[in-house]
This record gives C-alpha cells, structure tokens and sequence, in this order.
C-alpha cells in the first residue's frame, strides 16, 4: 500500500514529466499545420490561372484572413510559433524555481532563485503579448510597458545581488571571528598544558589538534 509521501512523489514525477515534454515540444509543434491554409492555396492558384479577378481575389482573400486569424496572428501555426518560446522559457524557470528549494549551497540557492524569477517574469511577458499584444492597433504593447518590465527585472536582480553579496560578507566575518577564537583558544590551551605534561605529550598533542583544525578549516571554506 502506498503512503501519503509516495503518492506525492509519484504526481510530481508525471508534473515533471509532463512539463518538460510540453517545455520541450512548444517552439517546435507549430510545424503540424500547414504554413498557409488550403483554401487560401486554391485560392492564390485561381488568381494565378486567371480563374478570378484582382477584385475578387482580395474580397476572398480578406474573408479568408478573417477566418483564420487567431489572437491577431494571420493563421494557428503563426501563433504557436509566437507563443512557443515563451511556454518553454517559462515551464524551464518554474523547474529551476522548484530546484533551487532543493540546493543546499546558500549563495547557488539565491542565484537559481533570481535566475528564475527573472525568466518567469520575461516568459509571462511574452505569453500575454501573444495573447492580448497582437490585438492592439500597434500589433504590440506600448514601449512604456517594455521599460517598466526592464526596470522590474534589474530592481528585482540588483537588490537580490545587494542582498546575497551582504550575506556573503557577513558569512566571512562570521568565519574570520571563529578562526580567531579556535586560535586563541589553541594557544591558552597548549600553555596550560605546558605546565603539567612533557613535552612529548605536548607534541603530539598540537599535531593531532593541528590536524583535525586544518581540515575543519578545509571543509569550512570549501
């Protein structure tokens, strides 16, 4: 019988799964469909043959355009290959968001964090441009909407680089103060020491201390 935590774990496997074969396949699925519809194809081979006028064919042409346009793109291939990229960039940075919880390395946790918050962010962009963008007389969002998502990003990059570098600095004087308490004490240990035990003793002493130091202090930086 499965657990809570199995169960869990298993729909969150076919998540993955799913997202990256979605991720993967979006730039790429628009080539099913054909790159002009069939009817507009008869229809530029009857202008062609001589089969229709000049009028006619831009009254149909028109009507044709109408028909099949989506989401002001001319035809559904146009538009998932506009809305491709964006589902793949944004399915990647919901991925890398979800493993960086996952990363136990403070600083490489805070950097897949803002990564993927500003991958998210440009892929949300770009999924409602190709949604709502197209539609607008510019066939496009006003520039003031691109500057307030460029100034949103470097804010949101530049404080978090702000933040990770203060860490970082308040990590290393943390480290520097433990060194230099370890080595003071090393030094009134041993004097104590000196008082009752020979020296012998006292050798070997500092060198299975020195020892277990340096290699704590190896692993601390590395």
């Amino acid at each position: 019988m499965e657990t809570s935590g199995q169960t869990k774990n298993k729909i969150l496997l076919y998540i993955i799964i799913i997202g990256a074969v979605l991720g993967s396949i979006a730039p790429f699925v628009h080539i099913i469909l054909p790159a002009n519809p069939p009817e507009l194809i008869e229809l530029r081979k009857e202008y062609k043959n001589k089969e229709i006028s000049k009028k006619e064919y831009n009254i149909k042409k028109d009507v044709l355009k109408e028909k099949y346009q989506v989401y002001g793109f001319s035809t559904m291939r146009a538009f998932l290959f506009a809305i491709g990229f964006p589902i793949a960039l944004f399915i990647c940075s919901l991925f890398i968001l979800y493993l960086s919880y996952h990363i136990s390395d403070d600083h490489i946790k805070k950097g897949a964090e803002i990564f993927s918050i500003a991958t998210l962010i440009t892929g949300l962009f770009f999924l409602l441009w190709t949604r709502f963008g197209y539609g607008f007389d510019e066939k496009d969002f006003s520039e003031e909407i691109y500057y307030f998502i460029m100034v949103v990003i470097s804010l949101i990059i530049t404080f978090s680089i702000f933040k990770i570098s203060r860490t970082a600095n308040k990590n290393k004087h943390k480290i520097r103060e433990l060194i230099s308490f370890i080595i003071h004490s090393r030094t009134k240990f041993f004097s104590l020491l000196e008082k009752h035990e020979s020296q012998e003793v006292i050798r070997t002493e500092k060198e299975d201390f020195d020892d277990s130091m340096y290699e704590t202090f190896e692993k601390i930086i590395d």
